[in-house]
């Protein structure tokens, strides 16, 4: 288990250290929010620092902070204290318009209610965040086309969202992620919406283009939110949160009838953990959005 000491912050201009520098670092994060004459502590004093590359699972019960948490990582929100370093930039310093440019530019985001565009085929889809960046058709497309390839659908792309099942929305959706070659892909509740079956598949999906793309070359660093055990694959690092802290961060071994921090029964007699009836129902506290 590892210490949530306080993190080393890296500058631009230190030249040696931005080799050793980690691709996020939270440090002393808090968000509160107003409701009535009610305050609530969403996150509190959480630090952590995310590795280029690495799988990081948030973990946590209905209203533990997990997608506050994960809206802060992706710039979304702005903490009441604390800072988010993201490739060395301290998001608190950006206007929202730089934190748009920003997210367009290193940030890509998978929603668990897909949130396609109706009125555009899939391949139109994917080619959408390429389109608001600039790059030009001809960039546009072939990897566009790629990127449905690599996420099982070669030949689909130029179907509508409701000609598509919703794993293969979800699909459309995490190569649309892709599509500019984030540094940091977050996924909040990936398999929400989808069966238990649908659900492992996009979770071997999205732990597939982790590993895969580690070349050296474009190796993006993954965030997920979610409530259910069963979704875990061995060598994720896995932060449990509860009452916005953290309470663990370990390295999943593969072993579900030993790891089991929200206390699921399935997972504790081996039966696989089924998204549609889960033993605690996550009520999406914090939705995430990019309006």
């Amino acid at each position: 288990m590892r210490r949530q000491d306080d993190c080393i912050l890296y500058q631009r201009s230190t030249g040696d250290l931005m080799s050793e520098q980690k691709l996020l670092i939270l440090k002393n994060l808090e968000k509160e929010y107003i409701q009535g004459t009610a305050r609530i502590h969403a996150i509190q004093h959480v630090s952590l620092e995310i590795e280029q590359g690495e799988f990081l699972v948030i973990l946590g019960r209905s209203g533990s902070g997990k997608s506050t948490l994960l809206s802060l990582i992706g710039g979304l929100e702005q903490p009441t204290k604390g800072s988010i370093i993201l490739n060395g930039q301290e998001l608190g310093q950006f206007s929202e318009d730089e934190l748009a440019i920003l997210r367009r530019k290193e940030i890509g985001i998978v929603f668990q209610h897909f949130h396609l565009m109706e009125a555009m085929t899939a391949i139109d889809n994917v080619e959408l965040p390429m389109l608001i960046a600039g790059l030009p058709r001809k960039d546009r497309r072939p990897w566009a086309i790629e990127l449905l390839n690599m996420v099982g659908l070669s030949g689909r792309g130029s179907h509508y969202s409701n000609e598509l099942s919703g794993g293969e929305r979800q699909r459309v959706g995490i190569a649309r992620a892709m599509a500019n070659k984030p540094d940091l892909i977050i996924a909040d509740e990936p398999t929400g919406d989808l069966d238990s079956a649908r659900g492992a598949e996009i979770i071997d999906l999205l732990h597939d283009i982790n590993q895969k793309n580690g070349d050296g070359s474009w190796a993006p660093t993954i965030v997920m939110v979610t409530h259910d055990v069963g979704m875990l694959r061995e060598g994720m690092r896995v932060i449990t949160l509860s009452d916005g802290k953290i309470q663990s961060d370990e390295i999943f071994d593969g072993d579900y009838e030993r790891f089991d921090p929200l206390g699921n029964p399935s997972v504790v007699t081996g039966v696989s953990y089924n998204s549609d009836n889960p033993a605690v129902q996550d009520d999406d506290e914090t939705n995430l959005n990019i309006s």
